[in-house]
């Protein structure tokens, strides 16, 4: 099966757009993940899958998807010898609008592929808070190489993972928060997120 590269990212977007408009139906999705960071150049790391996060800019939660929607995207993974859930929504089920900034939602790189699909792309910011998320929340290689792509200052280090220990995992610190944090060159912010014993 095909990873996703920025071409055929571009490539398999397009065939969707172009099933959808055959389809006589329209999309509007916000896309996060390695494909988000591809397709705006962040990283050339290659991906699986495009995680969409959102529909109609924010408004609609994601998953399920919707039926014309995954069927237009099963006739582009088999056209594309592409994994039969590149197009997925699983990560709507683990983080929402509602737990994540407002600012967030605000500033889009959007791109439309033809005139049936239109893809918002989180810039880097939100990225930042996202790949911090996805980080402290399970153990793979990819989230660290794409923070180090995304390469957060310490101020913005600080200011997103305060939100996410704060609005997100109700807690003021995080056994992981040593390794993200010398992995990122910002060791000296753990005495931040230290409490008392």
């Amino acid at each position: 099966m095909s990873e996703f590269s920025e071409n055929t990212l571009h490539q398999a977007l397009t065939l969707l757009g172009a099933l959808l408009e055959e389809a006589k139906v329209s999309y509007s999705l916000v896309v996060a993940g390695g494909s988000a960071l591809l397709a705006q150049k962040i990283t050339s790391r290659n991906t699986h899958d495009v995680d969409v996060i959102a529909l109609d800019g924010g408004d609609t939660r994601a998953h399920p998807l919707p039926q014309t929607l995954t069927d237009a995207a099963a006739r582009v993974a088999k056209e594309l010898n592409l994994e039969s859930n590149w197009l997925n929504s699983s990560v709507s089920l683990f983080i929402g609008r509602d737990q994540l900034p407002e600012l967030t939602w605000w500033s889009f790189d959007t791109r439309t592929y033809g005139p049936c699909l239109r893809v918002s792309y989180i810039r880097r910011d939100g990225l930042i808070l996202l790949k911090l998320h996805a980080a402290l929340d399970r153990d793979k290689p990819r989230d660290l190489t794409d923070l180090t792509a995304l390469n957060p200052t310490a101020e913005e280090t600080a200011h997103h993972l305060d939100w996410i220990l704060k609005e997100i995992l109700g807690q003021p610190t995080h056994p992981k928060l040593p390794q993200i944090l010398n992995h990122l060159g910002h060791g000296h912010l753990l005495s931040r997120y230290q409490t008392a014993p």
